[in-house]
């Protein structure tokens, strides 16, 4: 397949089984991010932004259609393969922030060097670091003592430590302050910049949406 920089979906569905009738949660028939730009999904609760976002990052197999990586499909990996693949190229914030209780802050950034063949005592310092940016300053504290914003940062730090080339990040902003919510926004278009990456942020904030290049809205899995 041709290198096509950037994302391409086409044909994209996604379908659940439920009360003896097979119902859609996502109809798109074809998305293109290119390389380098910002995307905001916005729309209603339950219209499928997180699915498409899961679907993105290869943690879902969508029923029909392809997803398209800088020509490579996805889509087609097997699942070992795609973990794979999102280990060397995705960084990726999940809405219920997927943190160990019992780790530190700072093991919890640190927790995706054994599977990505980093140094654990190389990212130490830049680990630190990025978690003071962001405003977390006792990076040995426990996960399971950190409040929501705490360890809303603490997800955000974890997806952005190895510089990944697609950044996904689903509602980063919804635990914070308003004043934080700024900062999280700024660091995360400034990251995505200063690396090249394409980023793709699922949001109900507007502050947010309005420093993407792009927002795409859906509505009941179909882009609106």
């Amino acid at each position: 397949m041709p290198s096509d920089p950037g994302l391409r979906l086409a044909n994209i569905t996604v379908t659940v089984r439920g009360h003896g009738e097979t119902l859609p949660i996502l109809a798109i028939p074809a998305l293109a991010i290119d390389a380098g730009t910002s995307i905001g999904l916005a729309g209603p609760s339950g219209s499928g932004k997180t699915t498409l976002l899961h679907v993105i990052a290869g943690l879902l197999r969508p029923d029909h259609g392809t997803v398209v990586w800088d020509g490579s499909e996805v889509s087609r990996l097997s699942e070992a393969a795609r973990a794979s693949w999102r280990r060397r190229v995705v960084g990726m914030v999940f809405q219920d922030f997927l943190l160990v209780p019992e780790l530190s802050a700072l093991d919890n950034v640190l927790l995706p060097c054994g599977f990505s063949g980093f140094s654990n005592r190389a990212q130490r310092a830049p680990a630190i670091a990025l978690l003071a940016e962001l405003g977390i300053t006792a990076p040995r504290r426990r996960a399971a003592a950190m409040s929501r914003g705490e360890q809303q940062r603490a997800a955000i730090a974890r997806a952005l430590l190895f510089r990944p080339k697609l950044i996904l990040a689903d509602e980063p902003t919804a635990s914070l302050d308003a004043m934080t919510a700024t900062a999280m926004t700024d660091l995360l278009v400034a990251q995505a910049t200063a690396t090249g990456a394409t980023l793709v942020v699922v949001s109900h904030d507007t502050r947010l949406l309005s420093r993407m290049d792009r927002v795409v809205h859906l509505d009941r899995g179909r882009l609106a």
